[in-house]
């Protein structure tokens, strides 16, 4: 089967449950999107394109190679369209004036973080559905603004955590979710930054355990800062706040410690071992979670390929573990086995919720796994642990409170707006 069959038999089946394309306001049929970045080399705008179910009525992306970038991914993928009869605009602002003009309905917003988080306000702000990169912003604010705009509008709206998408993800999200290695109080994980990869390695972990609020962040080790004082190599603990349950009758769930470490720095040996142990080295990317009655580990930087020990016993894949079995199916399946297929079923859970088709999640409430529910709590806790990255020395605690969106230092207050450009 090829990606463009692959694509479509997933998208007729949507189409045919929910009753067809009768839900589209525009007279095409088809979704309108406007893609924002494509050249920035995430496929998830192609996967939507090959879907059959929109058509590109807009690009957007400032680097002087763009069209050709994107001629060149039509052209690998077979894809026809005459990309010099679409409009291109070169910044985010003049996008964001047309998008009435041109009756965009979606957005693919797969821009560079610095402006990304505003494109994503401001086209939900206009009602139109967002897909938006990982992380969603890339300041407190600009998340603050999504959050408001979203809410306002209802605007349906999906992050680009791919992962989520993957069945292997969502295994384990459904073994954490029901206790199997007993009650976590303890993470660790690592991977290449907290902007890069963490959206990926951690999405097991803010699902699985349900994490909410972080509390505070301890700057554990910092060498090489670089770039506004972003260090090279870092590791920090987050402290997520106690929550009740929203799968398990508002069951307690106790506070989280969660270790991360970036740029290259891993874990301790004595922590890793379990890991090593299995696959025979420790992956670039990965996370350990430890509960009371054993650990659970991701052995990529996906959270797909999961294992679990017991009892102090060698870890074995999740699904061979005996206490799996008794572990329903509870969050729907998509088919995604691997991160390549995932990022485009991903993108197709998209359009499917544009058109009010597929399955609505117990977590999100929405027909989209990564909406606003699940992606703005996860990125304040990446942005808030940003900024503790820049403005501490190690040893040092930054406080954060998420009501009232304040830090209990005034250079770290001084990061949640994003930098005036200079005129």
């Amino acid at each position: 089967m090829t990606r463009r069959t692959f694509l479509e038999s997933l998208a007729s089946a949507a189409v045919l449950g929910a009753g067809g394309c009768s839900m589209f306001r525009w007279k095409t049929g088809k979704i309108r999107l406007a893609v924002a970045g494509p050249s920035c080399g995430s496929s998830e705008w192609l996967a939507m394109l090959e879907s059959g179910l929109v058509e590109v009525v807009a690009f957007c992306d400032s680097n002087p190679d763009a069209k050709a970038s994107v001629e060149r991914h039509l052209s690998d993928r077979r894809i026809p369209l005459d990309v010099g009869s679409v409009p291109f605009f070169s910044d985010t602002d003049e996008l964001v004036r047309n998008l009435d003009a041109l009756e965009v309905e979606a957005l693919a917003d797969l821009a560079p973080l610095a402006v990304r988080g505003s494109l994503a306000s401001a086209a939900a702000e206009k009602g139109v559905h967002v897909y938006v990169g990982a992380p969603l912003a890339g300041t407190i604010s600009e998340l603050a603004l999504f959050d408001h705009a979203v809410r306002s509008t209802r605007a349906i709206t999906q992050m680009g955590d791919v992962s989520s998408a993957a069945d292997g993800l969502r295994r384990g999200v459904e073994l954490l979710n029901a206790g199997i290695i007993g009650a976590t109080t303890e993470v660790h994980a690592w991977g290449s930054g907290l902007f890069e990869s963490a959206p990926n390695v951690l999405n097991l972990v803010q699902r699985g355990l349900e994490l909410s609020r972080v509390k505070s962040v301890r700057l554990d080790s910092a060498e090489g800062r670089v770039d506004g004082g972003i260090p090279a190599r870092s590791s920090l603990t987050l402290l997520y706040a106690a929550r009740l349950s929203r799968i398990h009758q508002k069951q307690a769930l106790p506070e989280v410690r969660l270790a991360w470490y970036d740029g290259g720095m891993k874990p301790p040996a004595e922590v890793t071992k379990p890991v090593a142990d299995v696959t025979g080295s420790v992956p670039a990317a990965g996370c350990i979670v430890k509960g009371a009655g054993g650990i659970l580990f991701a052995a990529d930087g996906f959270g797909i390929e999961t294992y679990i020990s017991t009892d102090g016993a060698r870890a074995v894949p999740s699904d061979e573990h005996p206490g799996a079995i008794a572990v329903r199916t509870t969050i729907p399946r998509r088919g995604a086995k691997d991160a390549a297929s995932a990022a485009q079923v991903h993108a197709l859970e998209f359009v499917d919720a544009v058109m009010r088709s597929g399955p609505k999640y117990g977590e999100t409430g929405s027909r989209t796994y990564s909406g606003a529910q699940h992606s703005v709590p996860f990125t304040e806790g990446l942005l808030v642990a940003s900024v503790a990255q820049r403005v501490l020395h190690p040893g040092d605690t930054l406080r954060w409170d998420t009501a009232f969106r304040h830090f209990d230092r005034a250079d770290a207050n001084a990061l949640i707006r994003p930098a005036t450009p200079k005129k």
